[in-house]
């Protein structure tokens, strides 16, 4: 009878400390970064024009409480960060993301060209790139890596056949 008794007091104690874990889960700030290569639409002068190639580094907050992020930057295979003060944002920084809520920054990636290029290259030449957002309490909220072609050849041709089909 003490064995059972024993037993289910730990398990009692487990489903109690389960629980206060998912209140303390609950409580932190969760974003989720991703960062991906693609393009812009803008609507000028009636006519609908896209930009040239970005990286998109997108902030989405998936908890519960609001977050101030304050800094972004993207993160090269050496560790080394880079961050573009003046980059295009649907928002200005520091800026407070409120729940289900998103924001995002666009990265010049033509510009990006030169630095890539000299990376170490892995397999099929590609280049793996990170990006992260940090926050007023001085956490950091970084990505997958997203494997890049360092030239942007293969981005260039996927972007021709798209215009291709949209002319047909």
């Amino acid at each position: 009878m003490d064995a059972i008794t024993a037993i289910v007091g730990i398990g009692g104690l487990l489903v109690a400390g389960y629980g206060v874990y998912i209140v303390q889960r609950a409580k932190r700030p969760h974003i989720k970064v991703t960062l991906n290569l693609g393009v812009r639409y803008y609507q000028a002068s009636g006519a609908r024009t896209r930009s040239d190639a970005k990286l998109l580094l997108k902030a989405v907050n998936v908890g519960e409480r609001p977050v101030i992020l304050n800094s972004h930057a993207l993160l090269f295979p050496n560790r080394e960060a880079m961050a573009f003060p003046l980059a295009e944002a649907d928002v200005r920084f520091p800026h407070e993301l409120l729940p289900e809520n998103s924001c995002t920054v666009y990265f010049d990636a033509r510009k990006l060209v030169p630095t890539l290029t000299k990376l170490k290259k892995h397999r099929r030449g590609m280049v793996y790139l990170s990006g992260f957002y940090k926050d007023m309490a001085g956490r950091t909220y970084t990505c997958k890596k997203l494997e890049l072609d360092p030239t942007l050849e293969v981005f260039d041709a996927n972007l021709r056949d798209l215009d291709d089909q949209t002319v047909n």
